[in-house]
């Protein structure tokens, strides 16, 4: 499974939450028969055979009377809205734009799949944008598409694909003869797509309209993990798959093809999640469970705003007044920091938050076994 070199840092691999899912089943609805005309249904049901049933909340008739949703992990499966949604998985990352939020779901060879969702507490159904994936974990949006990273079922496996938000014109940005080996972490900035091939540690882009690819720009010195960007450059963080080397905070500044490590940290350290600005960084120390921040060349990210909190993904507000995080183990807590009181909260918990991301007024997040992403007010 090719999704192992990007969740090494799983801490535990045993849950406490249960999610519920729908019954398979005629999703409630009542069968109504006219003996001389033959069986009819209630309005909002449809006929599927000689049953009426929901195609909305049924399983075995998700959408249509065709389509049943494989169980997977023990049975669980569930149809929201017309569509078959499954438990996340660890490689499950989320991205937001305008209007929608995003997340992908590596359920295995031809299970995976890129779902929508509106944003806020009452997102509406998910809809489907891509399925039929292989193992898609990285994604990314901008405000006309979705892009993401299948790492694919072989060492060349992999594809980055762009599609609308509503799941049409998928897109395919690169393959195996185009630079993608197996695909982790992606980023869209500066009108291109970047990604991360895990197995080599390269970093790729590709213009975000299509054409060809850029790269390889740098190759860091471990297994790249999270992106982010500025409107100058990109970085990311990278940890040694051994543990015995030093992570790294990696930059690639655009237009600049030899790229740079702006930061490397201590041997036996883990890096997780960051947010920049150019000048400082924020960072989740995961080993060490500290989110610390600091200026890149003087000291690092070594001022400690938060301790005894094992920190993976991170993201920060704009004007840098609230840091949020999650902490990847069983059982794991969404985390803020508010700069200006000099406070740490828990937002929620779940198992296993992953990926997070932030709005004007709400955290998202992806987990292991959830159906959407989990989302609190900020």
């Amino acid at each position: 499974m090719r999704v192992a070199p990007l969740l090494f840092l799983a801490l535990a691999a045993c849950g406490t939450d249960t999610f519920v899912t729908p019954d398979a089943g005629d999703g409630g609805g009542s069968d109504v028969v006219v003996p001389e005309g033959g069986p009819t249904c209630n309005a909002n049901l449809t006929l599927c055979g000689s049953t009426c049933t929901d195609t909305k909340t049924d399983v075995a008739h998700c959408g249509d009377c065709n389509t049943a949703c494989v169980a997977l992990d023990a049975g669980a499966a569930a149809c929201m809205g017309g569509t078959c949604v499954y438990p996340m998985t660890d490689s499950a990352c989320v991205a937001l734009s305008g209007e929608d939020v995003f997340w992908t779901n590596g359920r295995g060879p031809e299970s995976g799949g890129v779902y929508r969702i509106g944003h806020g507490t009452d997102g509406g159904a998910p809809t489907l944008v891509a399925g039929g994936q292989a193992f898609p974990h990285g994604i990314s949006a901008d405000d006309n598409q979705v892009y993401w990273a299948d790492i694919g079922v072989s060492s060349n496996g992999g594809t980055v694909h762009r599609a609308s938000p509503d799941g049409s014109n998928v897109k395919l940005v690169a393959d195996s003869s185009s630079g993608v080996s197996t695909p982790g972490p992606v980023i869209v900035a500066n009108n291109q797509v970047f990604w991360a091939n895990v197995t080599d540690s390269s970093i790729w882009a590709a213009p975000t309209t299509g054409g060809k690819t850029l790269g390889p720009l740098d190759f860091a010195t471990g297994v790249p993990l999270f992106f982010t960007s500025t409107s100058t450059a990109i970085y990311w963080t990278a940890n040694p798959i051994s543990l015995s080397g030093s992570p790294t905070i990696g930059k690639y500044k655009f237009g600049d093809v030899s790229g740079s490590d702006v930061y490397a940290g201590q041997s036996g350290q883990i890096f997780g999640g960051l947010s920049t600005d150019d000048s400082g960084v924020c960072l989740a120390r995961t080993a060490e469970q500290v989110v610390a921040c600091g200026n890149f060349q003087v000291q690092g990210p070594n001022l400690p705003v938060a301790k005894g909190t094992p920190a993976y993904g991170l993201a920060k507000t704009a004007d840098g007044s609230a840091l949020y995080w999650t902490e990847h183990v069983p059982g794991g807590n969404v985390m803020k920091h508010d700069t200006g009181g000099n406070t740490t909260t828990s937002l929620a918990q779940d198992d296993s938050p992953t990926c997070v991301a932030i709005d004007g007024q709400y955290v998202y997040w992806t987990a292991r076994g959830r159906l959407t992403p989990g989302v609190v007010a900020r």
